[in-house]
């Protein structure tokens, strides 16, 4: 039986996960990148609710994540640390906000999420 995933899993974070005997909540966090990781995937999403909570308007709320997004990479850069996380992230970020612009609706922001999430 083949692995559904492929490589995928190998070449990831989670091979300390898959090779361990037992699984804690340190090595789940340490595979998502720890603190650092969880605020770099976080914050976007959680700026654009709360720009659109406070304004009410489209445009700044899809800005400010895009703008978070090229403070992580430039900082990841300045670091000298991977910027493969930061650039498909914030490609991620940016078809969100280019599909949210174009159907001029917030809530398809988070579209391409659920696909993703749902596949």
């Amino acid at each position: 039986m083949t692995n559904p995933l492929g490589g995928s899993v190998s070449k990831s974070a989670l091979t300390s996960l898959v090779a361990s005997e037992t699984l804690t909540a340190g090595n789940l966090f340490s595979a998502v990148g720890g603190v650092r990781g969880v605020i770099e995937s976080t914050a976007p999403g959680f700026l654009f609710l709360v720009v659109f909570t406070i304004t009410g308007d489209l445009f700044p709320s899809v800005i400010a994540p895009v703008a978070v997004a090229i403070v992580i990479l430039l900082t990841r850069l300045f670091q000298r640390l991977p910027v493969l996380p930061a650039v498909s992230g914030g490609i991620g970020i940016a078809l969100s906000a280019g599909f949210a612009l174009w159907t001029g609706r917030a809530e398809d922001n988070f579209v391409g999420g659920f696909i993703i999430n749902t596949v």
